[in-house]
């Protein structure tokens, strides 16, 4: 139902419908659906302009998906991390995110993240400049 009220832009449903699996995914534990659902509340509030909330959130996301292993998931948190920092203005952090997340893409062989994440830090003005492409 989460993704439904995503997908209707009902903001504030979507907030609920996350919160409730979060909770539930929290007691399980469950800690890869947990960083998912972070990651979901992370966009609502990215969408609605709350940055630090959602940094803060992602962040979380990420921590918890460290120990986990799922190298996929933790591509994905990292990637959505970076793009986060870089809306934020916080381009030392969505670097490092982002390199990371290209990183373990590349190790993963996924041409599609590698390609997604390569066209993020190429978007960023600070890396175009260490790299000397500005």
């Amino acid at each position: 139902m989460a993704r439904v009220a995503e997908a209707r832009e009902n903001w504030p449903e979507a907030r609920q419908y996350h919160e409730e699996s979060l909770a539930i995914f929290r007691e399980l534990p469950d800690p890869v659906s947990v960083a998912w659902s972070l990651e979901a509340l992370a966009r609502i509030d990215w969408h609605d302009k709350r940055l630090a909330p959602a940094r803060a959130l992602i962040e979380e996301a990420v921590s918890t998906l460290r120990p986990v292993g799922s190298r996929v998931d933790l591509a994905r948190v990292l990637a959505t991390a970076g793009r986060l920092a870089a809306t934020a203005g916080d381009l030392t952090v969505a670097q490092a995110r982002l390199e990371e997340s290209l990183a373990i893409a590349q190790a993963l062989n996924d041409p599609t993240a590698t390609a997604q994440v390569r066209r993020d830090l190429a978007g960023l003005p600070a890396t175009q400049v260490q790299r000397g492409e500005a």
